[in-house]
């Protein structure tokens, strides 16, 4: 998979500086516009508040590693054979406490 440039050095660090969920939402959101969500297989939950709820999204909780700081926070994401298409902004990498990302079987996902 190729990965694209970040846009802007400001995109960066308000990712850096900002682990509000506010900024996490606007990253995966960025994802879906990117990416052709309206197409995918599987966008279940998309328009709801949480991102917890998101279909793919999986999140820490208060008993999921012992660190409460973490609580809410995005912890993998899992996209596979959900019909991507285009490129995977780098902004995702940003997310501070992610430990997994699955996009395999997205055939046009470059």
């Amino acid at each position: 998979m190729k990965h694209a440039v970040v846009s802007s050095q400001s995109d960066l660090n308000l990712a850096r500086d900002d682990t509000s969920p506010e900024v996490s939402k606007s990253i995966l959101q960025s994802v879906y516009s990117a990416t052709g969500g309206l197409n995918w297989n599987d966008a279940t939950g998309w328009n709801e508040e949480n991102v917890c709820t998101w279909k793919g999204v999986s999140c820490y909780t208060k008993t999921s590693n012992g660190d409460e700081r973490r609580h809410g926070h995005i912890r993998s994401l899992d996209w596979s054979a959900n019909r991507l298409v285009g490129t995977l902004p780098t902004k995702v990498f940003q997310l501070p406490y992610l430990e997994a990302l699955t996009v395999e079987d997205n055939p046009d996902l470059d």
